[in-house]
């Protein structure tokens, strides 16, 4: 945590020192406001994504659709709703270490299914991490092992757009 607060302060810095705090006051105040809805097109690989999809099907390929209010809010409960479900979930869970790291597993995919937007690489930046504590359970399989590398991998790659591309049902 330390060293994460650590981090954030040092980045932060950075961006000031080379930036100037005007470019990080325009991101924090119209910006981020502005991306906290999330953006309704077929990029997006989250939660929110898939509802903005079957909210209005005819924006998907357009980033230029608008998120109503009422589904920016709820995009925004039904996120904390999972939080608070994870959460839960976590403290029902053995208190043991290796509760901690199915915990550690499931994390990175729960804020991925909440982030307002999700694009592909980010699954990709998800997989290292989650293969490593699944494999740190020793309760996994080889074929867990390869069936969880290959389903995130197939969903931050650009596998499913072409799926969709030529399917009927798409």
């Amino acid at each position: 945590l330390v060293a994460y607060a650590a981090w954030v302060i040092v980045l932060t810095g950075i961006s000031v020192w080379r930036l100037g705090w005007q470019n990080n006051l325009t991101w924090l105040t119209a910006v981020y406001p502005a991306i906290s809805c999330g953006v309704g097109n077929s990029d997006n690989r989250s939660l929110p994504g898939l509802i903005d999809a079957l909210y209005a099907p005819g924006c998907v390929v357009s980033s230029q659709c608008p998120v109503p209010e009422g589904l920016c809010l709820f995009h925004k409960a039904g996120g904390v709703a999972v939080g608070l479900g994870f959460l839960f979930w976590c403290w029902k869970k053995s208190k043991d270490a290796n509760g901690l790291i199915k915990e550690l597993i499931v994390l990175p995919l729960v804020c991925l299914l909440v982030s307002p937007f999700v694009w592909d690489h980010h699954f990709l930046l998800a997989v290292f991490p989650l293969t490593y504590l699944w494999a740190r359970s020793r309760e996994a399989t080889d074929v867990e092992m390869v069936t969880l590398s290959l389903s995130t991998l197939a969903l931050g790659t650009t596998l499913p757009a072409y799926v969709a591309a030529v399917s009927p049902w798409a």
